[in-house]
């Protein structure tokens, strides 16, 4: 039978000033090593910013997760700001990926198995894929802002693409997909005004149809 967390499983667009066990945030930490890949190799890497780390999460929504909205304002994904823990992905170089997109595939199954087993928790969660203020003249700030905090970490990660095995900053090539994790704000969340925008808006709807169907 279908669990109801996922009947009732909605994208949050804020989420509300509650603690998050921290063990559930670590059993999704213990997943991501196990979700598959393409052809087995890794392309992009996983970190996670949690409840202490307001300023560079706020950094990553004014500078790259937002989108155009009418009215020639801009649409901010804010529930990546306010929620408690926030995994984040990024493309990472050199790889063994031979295709254009396979490292988009990656990156989106294993943003579906982090959302899944999320839901599966009673969490709610805001998995973000809008980057449209991405330009490659931010790199050298993104990256500063990434090996800053996990640098410490990932210095020492063996780069088994790198001729000198080494994961350094250069390694961070851009960001990908951003998942907010905690609990949402009501589903009728109205947005409110930000920056020289608003926030994005709450929604409560499902699918507009099934997309599914079973011959017996």
């Amino acid at each position: 039978m279908i669990t109801e967390n996922w009947k009732y499983r909605r994208s949050a667009r804020d989420f509300i000033d509650k603690e998050v066990d921290y063990a559930l945030i670590q059993d999704l930490i213990d997943i991501i090593p196990c979700i598959p890949c393409q052809n087995g190799y890794v392309d992009h890497w996983w970190v996670v910013f949690g409840p202490n780390d307001f300023k560079d999460k706020e950094w990553l929504v004014d500078n790259i997760y937002h989108t155009p909205w009418y009215n020639q304002k801009t649409e901010y994904f804010t529930g990546l700001i306010t929620a408690p823990y926030v995994f984040h992905s990024f493309r990472i170089s050199p790889t063994r990926s031979k295709t254009n997109n396979e490292f988009i595939r990656n990156n989106s199954f294993h943003a579906g198995v982090i959302v899944s087993q999320a839901v599966d928790k009673g969490l709610d969660v805001a998995p973000i894929a809008c980057m449209d203020g991405w330009n490659e003249d931010k790199r050298k700030d993104y990256r500063d802002l990434i090996w800053k905090k996990f640098g410490p970490i990932l210095k020492d990660v063996k780069h088994i693409y790198h001729e000198d095995n080494i994961f350094s900053a250069d390694t961070i090539v851009r960001p990908m997909m951003s998942i907010g994790i905690g609990h949402g704000a009501p589903a009728k969340y109205k947005g409110r005004d930000y920056k020289d925008g608003r926030t994005a808006l709450g929604k409560d709807q499902r699918k507009a149809m099934e997309n599914v169907s079973v011959w017996n």
